[in-house]
């Protein structure tokens, strides 16, 4: 079944959730403080002659990128130009562009970077931009909450970040006689039901057991324990050391143990959890909400015609947790950044023809009309593959689209999981910047994941790992970390 496409900000009114402007008492003027400061859009703001855009999450260049900047200087009469770099390859790609003086008008960040590209004086202040534009307040508020640093905004979301949701084999559940898990017993359960359908069944899977992405693929069993930094009482704290983690790891040693957590947890990646799962291995697998529902029952179904799939609410000892969204910056060297904003991220965000062009491309070569219908083409790189989206995710939009004429119908299984998404999760929030955390970051993660994984594996307990933890965090510097995490 197919329903008429709701942006995301829609399904989230629809479930009772307040969406409201970015003005107010947070968005404040911002203060000079190494970025450039902005005045309000007001009156007439200066069309910019070009634009210079690097990205990596959008559509590839052999897929239509140049047609698609033609399209959009069509429609605004501004030269567009693109640069896509491959995601490996972005961030250091555009730290060397800043370096030799040439960085791009408008680039996407990811939220790892954003605090450290605003720290560096390398982003325009945004707030006064965002809170009086009408089309910004029109965007729930705790995506804007989500990338706030010290109350200032120096990006715009791209989209709503997504985060995992879990999936789970209804046609198994339905084999052994049992409903949809509730809560952990009943969870758990379900997994012990799996493990009795034979000797190649793993009943949950998951790549690695440390970092953001492990706490959100682990959901069920972190709970609300995290390995990150976290944010308890207004300060942030080393989330390891938290009296939640004891249970978080036994949890997890415990289902390890017996066998419901796939062997290999530790050493797969998200690929080789996608291969087992479409093989029809696997009973359980906690990942994307939205297009990813779709993709892991149809292409699980083309190999096991009579698996059916399900989209799990969150259980009730749990919150899923979706990710700070990439966004869009304005270079501080840029001399026009409101014609950069007006121009390019409102008008990606109009819910008008804007919306239209960087979510399904151009007419013709990424998407065809079939009535009031937007119908999808084939990849150009990929006749195999139908182009799934230009710059925003339709099913992640950020805004309603509304414009007459271009109805595009999401799948169901999209709607609902997003829907769950919303309803079940917990928005993310950036972790500030640490100098200290920022030299040893690879240590600390390495070794993170060595307590836990040491603790799962049934290798040693969770007090020698946590004793062993403390005292080499300490020698790498948590204190000062922890310091400067806090510091106003």
């Amino acid at each position: 079944m197919k329903k008429k496409m709701l942006a995301v900000g829609l399904i989230v009114t629809t479930l009772g959730m307040t969406l409201v402007g970015c003005s107010g008492t947070k968005k404040e003027e911002a203060e000079t403080t190494g970025t450039t400061e902005t005045t309000q859009v007001s009156g007439e703001v200066k069309k910019p002659e070009k634009i210079k855009v690097m990205y990596s999450q959008a559509f590839l260049p052999e897929d239509g990128a140049d047609e698609w900047a033609k399209e959009y200087t069509d429609k605004t009469g501004i030269e567009l130009e693109l640069q896509y770099v491959n995601v490996n390859e972005y961030a250091q790609k555009l730290e060397l562009a800043f370096a030799a003086g040439e960085a791009p008008d408008v680039f996407t960040i990811a939220d790892g970077k954003l605090p450290i590209y605003a720290a560096q004086g390398a982003l325009v202040d945004m707030t006064s931009m965002i809170g009086s534009s009408e089309i910004m307040q029109g965007i729930d508020t705790k995506v804007w909450d989500s990338i706030e640093i010290s109350d200032k905004l120096y990006g715009a979301p791209l989209e709503r970040g997504n985060g995992p949701v879990t999936y789970m084999r209804k046609d198994w559940l339905d084999k052994l006689g049992m409903e949809v898990p509730t809560n952990y017993a009943e969870y758990i359960a379900a997994l012990r039901g799996f493990k009795t359908l034979g000797p190649d069944v793993i009943p949950f899977t998951a790549a690695g057991l440390v970092d953001r992405q492990a706490e959100m693929y682990l959901a069920d069993f972190y709970q609300d324990a995290s390995p990150e930094f976290v944010n308890v009482d207004g300060k942030w704290v080393d989330g390891m050391t938290q009296p939640n983690m004891e249970a978080a790891l036994i949890r997890m040693q415990d289902a390890y143990a017996e066998g419901l957590m796939d062997l290999e947890v530790v050493t797969n990646k998200t690929s080789t959890c996608r291969d087992k799962w479409y093989a029809g291995n696997v009973g359980t697998f906690t990942y994307w909400a939205g297009n990813w529902n779709v993709s892991l029952e149809d292409r699980l179904k083309s190999t096991n015609p009579e698996a059916e799939v399900v989209a799990l609410p969150a259980i009730e000892e749990t919150q899923y947790l979706e990710r700070v969204p990439v966004v869009l910056g304005i270079s501080s060297a840029n001399k026009n950044p409101e014609g950069v904003f007006k121009y390019f991220i409102e008008y990606m965000q109009d819910g008008g023809e804007g919306s239209v062009l960087f979510q399904h491309g151009v007419e013709n070569i990424h998407y065809a009309k079939e009535g009031d219908n937007i119908v999808h083409l084939p990849k150009l790189s990929k006749p195999d593959e139908l182009i799934e989206k230009a710059f925003v995710t339709p099913a992640l939009s950020l805004v309603e689209t509304t414009i007459d004429g271009y109805n595009y119908e999401l799948d169901e299984r999209m709607i609902n999981s997003i829907a769950i998404l919303a309803e079940d999760g917990k928005q993310m929030t950036c972790i500030p910047v640490s100098k200290t955390l920022g030299k040893i970051n690879s240590d600390l993660l390495a070794l993170r994941e060595k307590t836990v994984s040491s603790v799962v594996l049934g290798n040693t307990t969770y007090a020698d790992a946590m004793a062993k933890y403390n005292a080499e965090a300490e020698n790498l510097g948590m204190a000062q970390i922890i310091e400067e995490l806090n510091a106003k």
